[in-house]
């Protein structure tokens, strides 16, 4: 079954197939931003609810692809301020004392110090604030165009470049291993 939305112009819009084409991408986008696959699945799916629900806000179909992955920034940001806001509520109310889940088995040397880096810029990232995270996530993670982040954002090419230039900067600072002291 094909779905049709037609634009604020007037143009119709093949919906399952922009569906179909952009949700492998807007899953990998989310699935970084959350870091957690069943939220970004379900991130995913409230994003094409709310486009097909604001189909008549696009003024180019040729846009599509990209106010998607705004309306996508936009829920994620969203959803880690109230992670963020959540996770303080449960420290100060002291239900955040549940122990970690188990990691997974030990891996050969090479695997850990990636996962090492791995948990570290994650680490990081959970530390930044939501938009630093967003621009660095989009810009370096997913290797989006300056443009492309600042249409995903919502906001212009400088206020990325703002960003982008704070979280490295905190990145720089974070992710220096001290060194061993004799």
């Amino acid at each position: 079954m094909v779905i049709t939305a037609v634009s604020g112009e007037g143009e119709a819009i093949d919906f399952s197939s922009l569906v179909e084409a952009e949700q492998a991408g807007l899953r990998r986008i989310a699935a970084r931003l959350l870091r957690d696959e069943d939220e970004a699945r379900d991130l995913v799916q409230t994003t094409f609810a709310d486009a097909y629900e604001r189909r008549g806000s696009l003024r180019d179909p040729a846009a599509a692809r990209a106010w998607l992955r705004r309306i996508l920034t936009t829920r994620a940001l969203n959803h880690l301020r109230r992670r963020r806001l959540w996770r303080r509520v449960r420290e100060i109310f002291g239900a955040g004392d549940a122990p970690e889940p188990a990691a997974p088995g030990p891996a050969p040397d090479a695997l850990v110090m990636s996962a090492r880096r791995l948990a570290a810029v994650s680490r990081f990232l959970d530390a930044l604030p939501a938009r630093q995270a967003a621009a660095f996530t989009l810009r370096y993670l997913e290797g989006l165009e300056l443009g492309d982040v600042a249409l995903a954002m919502g906001v212009g090419r400088g206020t990325v470049k703002t960003h982008l230039h704070r979280a490295l900067s905190a990145m720089r600072g974070a992710l220096v291993e001290p060194e061993e002291s004799p």
